[in-house]
């Protein structure tokens, strides 16, 4: 009886070593953390993009994703999440930016939303729009490691009269005093004009 309880005590605890070994490989795992995170921050959300990169230089890739809130008064506004992956391979939410995203129908003729990148620390998101005239934004972001936030250092915008030819590009570098977090960006706030 004792020789029939120590191995089950022995296959017990076989068994417990295999499942914590098993578990640790799943939490670690970046294809399955990265699918609940991505769960858990689209609740009463849809993704509209998702994008892998290096969002904060350190060389792993970090998950950005572009995402559609549903309100109760009908109205999907996008936003921007970025989690950031520590060195055992787990995302942790770094910036939730619910305005950095213009609407579906903020660019004329169609979405304005064109791309998002991460590399290197640095994140452009850019946009078009128009009809006639055509416009594009595009909106760079710097990671600053001492306060752990993206900056906005420049802003390039681009305008195509199609009837006339006529085009014009006007560019911005943000000085450091200028500080234009993410977290509180409104492209809205820094619009393409129609060109002259």
């Amino acid at each position: 009886m004792a020789k029939e309880m120590s191995m089950r005590q022995g296959l017990c605890i076989a068994t417990l070593f295999a499942s914590c070994i098993w578990l640790t490989a799943c939490v670690t795992s970046p294809s399955i953390g990265e699918e609940d995170i991505v769960r858990l921050a689209i609740k009463e959300a849809s993704v509209v993009m998702k994008v892998s990169g290096d969002a904060d230089g350190d060389g792993d890739d970090d998950v950005l994703l572009i995402i559609d809130r549903e309100r109760s008064d009908g109205s999907r506004p996008r936003g921007l999440l970025i989690f950031l992956r520590g060195p055992d391979g787990s995302l942790t939410e770094a910036l939730d930016s619910p305005h950095a995203i213009l609407c579906r129908a903020c660019g004329g003729m169609g979405d304005p939303l064109e791309s998002l990148s991460a590399a290197k620390g640095e994140l452009k998101l850019r946009f078009e729009g128009g009809s006639r005239e055509l416009w594009s934004s595009e909106y760079s972001f710097d990671y600053m490691l001492g306060n752990k936030q993206w900056r906005l250092v420049s802003i390039v915008h681009h305008g195509l009269d199609r009837l006339e030819g006529r085009s014009v590009e006007r560019r911005q570098d943000l000085s450091r005093a200028d500080t234009v977090f993410l977290e509180r960006f409104d492209p809205a706030d820094y619009p393409a004009d129609a060109i002259p």
